[in-house]
């Protein structure tokens, strides 16, 4: 536990923003986790904890069995959460679905006699997520675990309907992702094209930009995960100039919580595609997929639709501070490349850190701002930023911060180990 809190008091980019006080969540968890009777009530309260720090990519991935529900089989349908209720989308198997007596469009309203607002309420302290997206994917793929028969209330047609339904196949979650049947490009009309990330191949974009000429605009599908790394070969495909869309951070092992800051950009590749771009992105699109987004509606001919992504494409983010009243007390550090000193330390670093012990209001948090991720990876072509963490964007005036504090946390990991 000591060491999980470090790591992200010092080495964690996103710390001053996650909701409440961190420093908070030490003299809280510790008496739970003493108080915990079992090896499993020990799992479940470190879930809880890892749960505070607001990241999809951080969990206690080993014991995702002690989390709620639990048991070792589900309903054999797919729900998803849709305008504020659970909804049946598919069948997870095509034989045991419709024997089940649940039909695609019903609404789940209960289980067992609990109504799923109260299952969510009560579930979700720990569901390690990002955001209410991401809680609402998640919990909607677990929702129906359990053992045996379930009583459920269902809305049909307007008619509440009581149902037996049987968990009649493994509770082992899968993702389902909502983009097109077919092929990975698809001509949509004359004037429109198709691509869809997940059977993305970069040997074939010279064949996507061919089936795409003539169309005045491209749909880019990232409700997946994209099968291959297109920030840069696909994405200096869609800009004219070189195009700077994020900034990385990494921290400074001899400096804990300081930070050092260094560009990404991506530059043109001929031929070209200039029509105009429309990204789809739901709450499936993490990661890797987020990070894609982002780059590519950096040519400024580019919109993004659709649901919230785990982590929202880009949040607003116009100071390093996490309130502006906490300017001076709870600053994080982020240096630029000309900030480091050649010779391998880091003057402005030292400086602030004298300045901490002076503080009247006690040691400052470390320092962050961005996320945690090799300084040089704005500069090496085909990166990829989730095997090391999110990024900062510039857009007008404003800091922005980009897709993935998911990465992040497996960044200040690395981090705190080097």
């Amino acid at each position: 536990m000591a060491r999980l809190w470090n790591i992200v008091e010092y080495w964690f980019p996103y710390r001053d923003l996650i909701d409440g006080e961190w420093t908070s969540v030490l003299s809280e968890f510790l008496p739970r986790l003493v108080a915990a009777a079992t090896r499993d009530d020990y799992r479940l309260e470190m879930m809880a904890m890892i749960a505070r720090i607001g990241d999809t990519h951080a969990n206690l991935w080993s014991s995702l069995d002690v989390r709620p529900p639990r048991g070792d089989g589900s309903w054999p349908v797919d729900l998803r959460y849709v305008e504020g209720r659970m909804v049946v989308s598919a069948f997870a198997d095509s034989l045991l679905g419709p024997a089940s007596g649940l039909a695609i469009g019903d609404v789940i309203a209960a289980v067992d006699g609990i109504p799923v607002s109260g299952l969510i309420e009560a579930w979700s302290p720990y569901y390690c997520v990002s955001n209410q997206a991401a809680l609402w994917r998640d919990i909607a793929l677990s929702l129906s675990r359990g053992d045996g028969d379930s009583k459920v209330t269902i809305e049909r047609n307007g008619e509440t309907l009581p149902l037996v339904v049987p968990r009649s196949i493994s509770s082992d979650a899968r993702m389902v992702t909502h983009d097109r049947q077919g092929e990975a490009f698809q001509r949509l009309s004359s004037e429109a094209g198709y691509l869809k990330l997940s059977s993305f191949r970069i040997r074939d974009v010279d064949g996507y930009l061919e089936q795409a000429a003539g169309t005045r605009g491209l749909v880019i599908d990232i409700r997946n995960y994209p099968s291959e790394f297109a920030v840069f070969a696909f994405g200096g495909r869609l800009v004219e100039e070189k195009t700077g869309f994020a900034r990385f951070t990494v921290g400074i092992s001899r400096i804990p919580g300081v930070h050092l800051d260094a560009p990404v950009e991506i530059e043109p590749v001929s031929p070209g595609y200039a029509g105009r771009i429309a990204i789809l992105v739901d709450e499936v699109s993490q990661s890797q997929a987020e990070y894609t987004a982002m780059a590519l509606r950096a040519n400024g001919r580019a919109v993004v639709v659709g649901a919230p992504p785990p982590a929202p494409t880009a949040t607003s983010r116009p100071s390093c501070c996490r309130r502006p009243e906490d300017h001076g007390q709870r600053h994080r550090r982020v240096l630029s490349r000309q900030d480091a000193d050649p010779a391998g330390g880091d003057r402005a670093g030292h400086r602030r850190r004298a300045d901490d012990r002076r503080d009247p209001g006690g040691p400052r948090r470390g320092a962050g701002g961005g996320a945690a991720v090799h300084p040089r990876a704005g500069r090496r072509r085909g990166y990829d930023p989730c095997a090391g963490g999110a990024a900062v964007t510039a857009a007008s005036s404003a800091r922005i911060v980009a897709s993935s504090p998911s990465c992040s946390f497996r960044t200040a990991i690395r981090n705190a180990r080097s």
